[in-house]
């Protein structure tokens, strides 16, 4: 397999602003390497919970709306409450106070909830979180959400729906402008992903790809400059603050996609070639099964016809033999009259004598 090994350093090129970074490289793409993959990748933990792009929301009271900023920067869950809480204050259009609570876990069941009060019932207050916004999650609500606060006696109050997250982002997506997932969805474009576990503020995640060949991607632009950029899972821009990311990149050529096109080609035509068979096969059969469909009649008919011919003969011998049952009674009867007629001329008493002159006339003579 050729293949080449790169080192990627994006240098000081990621800042709170910009999350891509552009790198030439002293390969020759064209014709000699078909598939990139990630061996390693160093990313530091320098983006911040709360990113530049993704810290708006709006507030609504009544018909009223404003849209709040937060600094962009790491909170936990108590700074984020008494820093929201303020800005919210500041920003109301009738002048309203909000506060923002988190349960005591020394003295009362950690839900992970956050709790916004506001000191007034005058109008309907809601929160709207941009469709995609990861800064929902710090809220505890959905993005893309609108959340309408509840009256309960003279406050009212609104509990985050969904467990709140102060920990940075654990699902990094390097993408780039050169390789295909050969997927249809927008991450067709990631080269790596990495999930992060625990993730710490300030830290380091590494990764080292323990399969590099299965997570590979098809090479798209010959190009030797490349651009990169860093997402979340969302496709929101991460801001790495001059933060480095570092990489190992590797070039090489398959030439088991060729062949297993091949195969793939080989095996289509073969699967064609038997179902021509096949469907030449029941042609063939059913043409036979007419031909013999035609046959079986044609046999039966002379059976039927050598049936018929059969009766015929023996209707003929029936009456043949009726004819001849008919004349040998009128022969014997005949046979009787004539016997008859000749014991009747024969009897003695019935002859009439005739004198014999002959004597007579011997006697005479002399």
């Amino acid at each position: 397999m050729q293949k080449k090994v790169i080192y990627v350093d994006s240098g000081a090129q990621l800042t709170s602003s910009k999350n891509t970074w552009n790198i030439s490289i002293d390969i020759n793409l064209e014709g000699d390497y078909n598939r990139i993959t990630v061996l390693q990748s160093q990313i530091p933990v320098s983006y911040y919970v709360i990113g530049s792009g993704a810290n708006t929301f709006t507030l609504t009271e009544g018909n009223s709306s404003v849209t709040v900023t937060i600094t962009p920067a790491n909170y936990n869950v108590f700074s984020f409450s008494t820093t929201v809480g303020a800005l919210l204050t500041a920003a109301s259009p009738n002048g309203y106070t909000y506060t923002i609570t988190y349960p005591n876990s020394y003295t009362s069941p950690d839900t992970g909830l956050l709790t916004y009060t506001v000191n007034s019932i005058a109008k309907t207050v809601s929160f709207t979180f941009p469709a995609r916004s990861p800064l929902s999650e710090q809220f505890g609500f959905v993005s893309g959400s609108t959340n309408f606060f509840s009256v309960s006696g003279l406050v009212q109050t609104i509990t985050s729906t969904n467990v709140v997250n102060f920990t940075p982002e654990n699902s990094l997506y390097i993408r780039c402008n050169f390789c295909d997932g050969e997927t249809t969805s927008e991450q067709s474009d990631v080269l790596l992903a990495v999930y992060g576990s625990n993730v710490q503020p300030y830290s380091t995640i590494t990764f080292t790809n323990p399969c590099p060949l299965e997570t590979s991607k098809r090479l798209t632009s010959k190009d030797r400059n490349l651009s990169f950029s860093v997402c979340d899972e969302n496709s929101q821009q991460i801001f790495m603050n001059g933060g480095n990311i570092q990489m190992t990149l590797m070039f090489y050529k398959d030439e088991t996609v060729n062949k297993s096109i091949e195969e793939y080609i080989a095996m289509k035509t073969r699967l064609l070639e038997i179902e021509v068979d096949d469907n030449m096969q029941k042609e063939q059969d059913s043409a036979n099964g007419v031909v013999s469909q035609e046959a079986q009649l044609k046999a039966r008919e002379e059976t039927l016809k050598q049936r018929e011919d059969d009766l015929a003969l023996r209707e003929e011998s029936l009456r043949q033999q009726q004819a001849n049952n008919n004349i040998l009674p009128n022969i014997n009867e005949q046979e009787e009259v004539t016997q008859t007629d000749s014991n009747i001329e024969n009897r003695p008493e019935d002859q009439t004598q005739v004198p014999d002159n002959r004597s007579q006339e011997v006697l005479g003579q002399g």
